[in-house]
């Protein structure tokens, strides 16, 4: 052996390596180099081929193992050195016809050189961007023709390999015979795919042109796109074209990929329809769509390896919505996404074996060589069946489609006077509904109409009957109602027919809550129609049978006149559900619409609205009335009154905003004006040295707010306030609504050292059930107990109970609406502890109560009359 030999050979042991180079006989035909071979990487990829021998014979190089050298996805050149030894032919043989195979196609840059003593004796180069290559260019691989001498000589192959995509070097030397032998089969292959890609294009092309149906272009578009970037990225052009057009062509592969993807997805929305099916997946692939547009008009500024890696990525994201689509609708029992799920099964395990190759993962060898282009020769020609069973399907849809379009014509065309009078009718009681009836009145009602009458009969105890007998009992109820009504001689009322069918008139409509309506015109006088309601409601009053019952549906009614109190059928029926409301109050069957007896006249929206800006522009006022201690003969106590003054010099009724703040939300800022008003107050008053309890008034609305105690604890402690000296009033309706929260509510009122009044008591029904269980401080006794106190033969027993009662309980009493002085005297020989009305004060403004205070505490110095001395009458 040569010294250069002997030196690879101590290399090859100081690597570890059982490689010991190749042995070449004539009897080899052929013989994979990865075993028999030394790799390096050049990361700048500048190198020459003395500099790579150099870093060769100083061990830089590693032996392969038995695994192709495999870069992936790198910038630097890929350096391979296999030693070669040549054996002496018994037979006599001289040289070997060898032939050098790279068995990667897709290869952008290869060189080659056959050293012996050091010097190149062949120099090959290749790849698809290689412009002028060594030898023939018309080859579907590039292969080296190589002569070895067969005669103990020393070899070494050095192979340099670069490109924009993946590095990899599967080397295989063949006898020249032997590979010519078998080249036919692995040409063969690669024909096949392209046969099959190029009929399948024909074919798709002849049927689009054939049939006119859209559905084939995208298909024909992927097959295109897929059929031009496998040639280039495999350097197949050349074969058909020559090494300068491939050359030219082959920074396009990227670009004909986009444009195969683009096509893939148009072909997808097609076949699967997601615009219909799955609207979501549908955006997401028209969002792919416009991703490649961006890509391909963005890419003369990336680089080809660049380009290579986002259209990997961008078939992995495609493929896995499209197979989601697909997923998502096989389990809609769509048949076509089965089939199109089933067609890509092929080229995910080639696109698998063929990633896993190009990074590094799996060895290169036959079968991850040709996975991709099998896998995907195989779903081209599944996704041609799933095109085609999609457009059968869809004639198919379409035929069904016509079929049961021209059975629901027909259904429609029979059943279209059906659902005329459907929709204009009640389905109950079959009598004209509130559309029909706001038809008729459109066009019978007019500005010049004769005066009218609408009518309303409306069920009252139609809520208890529902939650007793059901929805279909009261149903019955109200045809029976309804035939009552229609069996009595309307007309003889001046009823008007509602209905538009003239042969068949209907004097009674069906309006909501199944109340009935009738219309009168010329409207009758009023003691006429007073006599009809009564004789009306003495036709319903009879009782109705029911299977195994007897039941009274009670009726009340109602009149608005048009159009004096409206001129539109809204307005009407609202007005006479009002007269309705009116007569139930008054306990009687029949009423008119009067405006003063609308608690939901436009004037209570207007009056909210002013009281919204009173409360936001300060414009209220408050009031305090004293609150005397019977016992001391002091005054410990006012209350805060909210009064409303108006611009115009009138004053507007406590109990008028107040309700009207209680229905319209309004309340919680009352209360809050109410509160800061008071605090502020009762600073003022412990300033003057009256030491007198705050008393402020909480609604129901007030005591379900969670935080109502912590933010009038703060806004004391802020002001440095005795908390005693501030207590709440609430009454038994405020219990009613949530007694769980406003219980709570009080607790934490009352934890926080504030007294609590129960307000009107006595007036409710449950009132001794809470003393029990309330934090109570104070009873305040109701005016119409106290005022029948000015009679001395009147008993006061109910009072004596009241302040006994509390007395038991521990609970102070307070009793309000005191004017004079009888009942003042008799309430203090009760034990009633404390009084307020108009026979102490008035309520005051604040700068009036300081003057009072001391008026009264002056008088009762000078041993004045214990009452009545120092008060005000306002």
């Amino acid at each position: 052996m040569t010294l250069r030999f002997l030196s690879v050979l101590l290399l090859s042991l100081s690597l570890g390596s059982k490689t010991l180079g190749l042995e070449l006989t004539d009897q080899l035909r052929q013989q994979p180099l990865t075993e028999h071979a030394f790799y390096w990487e050049d990361p700048s990829a500048q190198l020459s081929w003395p500099e790579a021998l150099e870093a060769f014979e100083r061990g830089e190089y590693r032996a392969t193992e038995g695994t192709p050298p495999n870069l992936g996805y790198s910038r630097s050149a890929l350096w391979i050195a296999i030693p070669i030894t040549t054996q002496t032919s018994p037979e006599g043989a001289t040289t070997f016809d060898g032939l050098i195979q790279l068995n990667n196609p897709a290869m952008d840059w290869v060189e080659l050189w056959v050293l012996e003593q050091g010097q190149p004796t062949h120099t090959f180069k290749d790849g698809d961007l290689e412009p002028e290559p060594t030898i023939n260019e018309r080859l579907f691989s590039p292969r080296f023709p190589i002569e070895f001498q067969l005669d103990g000589r020393d070899y070494l192959l050095l192979v340099r390999v670069h490109g924009e995509g993946s590095i990899q070097a599967p080397l295989t030397l063949w006898q020249r015979t032997e590979y010519f032998t078998n080249l036919p089969l692995s040409n063969f292959y690669w024909g096949l795919f392209y046969g099959v890609l190029l009929f399948a294009l024909a074919f798709n092309l002849l049927l689009a042109l054939s049939t006119r149906r859209n559905a084939y272009w995208p298909y024909i578009g992927f097959v295109l796109g897929v059929t031009a970037a496998t040639a280039l990225l495999n350097g197949h052009f050349r074969y058909l074209f020559g090494q300068s057009v491939s050359h030219q062509l082959a920074p396009f592969a990227p670009h004909f990929g986009f444009f195969a993807l683009f096509a893939l997805v148009m072909f997808t929305q097609q076949v699967l329809q997601t615009r219909d099916n799955l609207k979501r997946s549908h955006r997401i692939l028209q969002a792919t769509v416009w991703v490649n547009v961006a890509v391909l008009l963005a890419s003369p500024w990336l680089s080809y390896r660049i380009l290579s890696l986002l259209i990997l990525v961008d078939l992995i994201w495609l493929l896995t919505i499209s197979l989601t689509t697909a997923a998502l609708l096989v389990r809609q029992q769509r048949r076509v996404a089965l089939f199109y799920l089933t067609s890509w099964a092929p080229f995910l395990l080639a696109l698998i074996l063929y990633m896993g190759r190009n990074v590094g993962w799996l060895p290169v060898n036959f079968l991850t060589q040709l996975a991709l282009p099998v896998g995907l020769m195989f779903s081209v020609v599944l996704l041609s069946l799933v095109l085609a069973d999609s457009l059968k399907q869809a004639e198919l849809a379409a035929l069904n489609a016509a079929q049961r379009e021209r059975s629901a014509l027909k259904a429609l065309t029979r059943n279209q006077r059906e659902t005329a009078r459907r929709a204009l009718t009640d389905p109950v009681s079959g009598l004209p509904n509130k559309a029909q009836l706001a038809r008729w009145f459109e066009q019978n009602m007019t500005g010049e109409s004769a005066p009218a009458i609408v009518l309303i009969v409306r069920p009252i105890n139609l809520r208890a009957l529902l939650n007793t007998l059901g929805e279909a009992n009261v149903d019955r109820l109200n045809q029976t109602a309804a035939q009552r009504l229609v069996a009595m001689n309307l007309p003889a009322l001046k009823a008007v027919n509602l209905s538009n069918d003239d042969e068949s008139p209907s004097y009674l409509a069906q309006v909501e809550a199944r109340n009935f309506l009738i219309v009168l015109q010329p409207a009758p006088d009023t003691p006429h129609l007073r006599l009809w309601a009564e004789r009306i409601y003495q036709t319903l009053a009879a009782p109705m049978q029911l299977p195994e019952l007897e039941i009274d549906l009670i009726y009340t009614l109602g009149a608005a006149r048009f159009p004096e109190d409206g001129i539109t059928l809204p307005t009407l029926v609202r007005k006479a559900q009002v007269a309705v409301d009116h007569a139930r109050r008054l306990s009687t069957h029949f009423a008119f619409y009067t405006a003063a007896e609308d608690p939901y006249r436009p004037e209570r929206l207007q009056l909210a609205s002013q009281l919204r800006r009173a409360i936001d522009h300060n414009e209220l006022r408050l009031y305090f009335q004293p609150q005397l201690n019977l016992r001391t003969g002091k005054v410990t106590g006012v209350e805060a009154l909210a009064r409303w003054p108006r611009a115009e010099g009138d004053w507007v009724p406590p109990d008028r905003f107040i309700g009207i703040a209680e229905s319209t939300g309004l309340i919680n800022d009352l209360t809050d004006w109410v509160l800061m008003q008071a605090l502020e107050a009762l600073e003022d008053c412990l300033s003057k040295g009256h030491r007198i309890c705050m008393s402020v008034n909480l609604s129901a609305t007030d005591l379900l707010r969670a935080d109502l105690a912590e933010r009038i604890a703060h806004q004391v402690a802020i002001r440095g306030l005795p908390t005693e000296l501030l207590a709440f009033e609430i009454t038994e309706s405020t219990l009613i609504q949530d007694w769980a929260r406003t219980t709570q509510t009080l607790n934490q009122l009352r934890e926080s050292g504030f007294a609590i009044s129960l307000d009107d008591f006595g007036t409710g029904y449950s009132s001794l059930a809470y003393l029990d269980s309330l934090p109570i401080d104070c009873l305040k006794i109701d005016q119409r107990f106290v005022s029948p106190l000015d009679h001395p033969d009147w008993s006061a027993s109910m009072v004596q109970t009241i302040i006994q009662l509390a007395a038991n309980l521990g609970i102070k009493t307070l009793a309000e609406g005191v004017e004079t002085e009888v009942a003042s005297l008799r309430l203090a020989e009760l034990g009633c502890e404390s009084i307020q009305g108009y026979w102490l004060a008035r309520p005051m403004p604040l700068e009036e109560l300081d003057e009072w205070c001391r008026c009264y505490a002056e008088g009762n110095s000078e041993n004045e009359a214990a009452f009545g001395r120092g008060r005000q009458k306002r």
